[in-house]
């Protein structure tokens, strides 16, 4: 793999343009891949700046309901917050996602197939119900 040097001229760009998006710095950065840009944005301690949303009671409440039936990307893209936040704001929690609670066999015991089935209803899994 042949290292491309970036010129003056380049990193000038990246200096001028600290907030910008990456897929906007590279029309103007032709032959760098988005990869490429981070890193030496990083490099040049121009990473961009986050704004990061409170989670509140509402949205709380927001999450719990979506978890029921959703997975946890369209719950993120439904509430307009990234991936990673509602996985972790979920954990916080100590709720699961509907496609990430497993189905569960049944035993035969009416009390336990009856519980595993509200666990699976409700989004929970069975083994953070034994932990509270």
């Amino acid at each position: 793999m042949k290292l491309k040097y970036w010129s003056d001229r380049e990193q000038q760009i990246l200096r001028d343009n600290p907030q910008t998006p990456v897929k906007e710095l590279k029309k103007k950065l032709p032959g760098r891949s988005e990869q490429a840009i981070r890193r030496k944005r990083d490099d040049l301690g121009l990473a961009a700046i986050r704004e990061y949303k409170n989670w509140y009671p509402s949205d709380d409440r927001q999450l719990i309901e979506h978890a029921k039936t959703k997975g946890a990307i369209e719950v993120a893209r439904l509430m307009g917050r990234g991936e990673g936040s509602v996985r972790t704001r979920a954990e916080t929690l100590g709720i699961r996602f509907k496609s990430e609670v497993s189905k569960y066999a049944t035993t035969g015991n009416a009390l336990v197939d009856a519980i595993r089935r509200r666990c699976e209803e409700d989004g929970i899994a069975v083994r953070d119900l034994d932990r509270s």
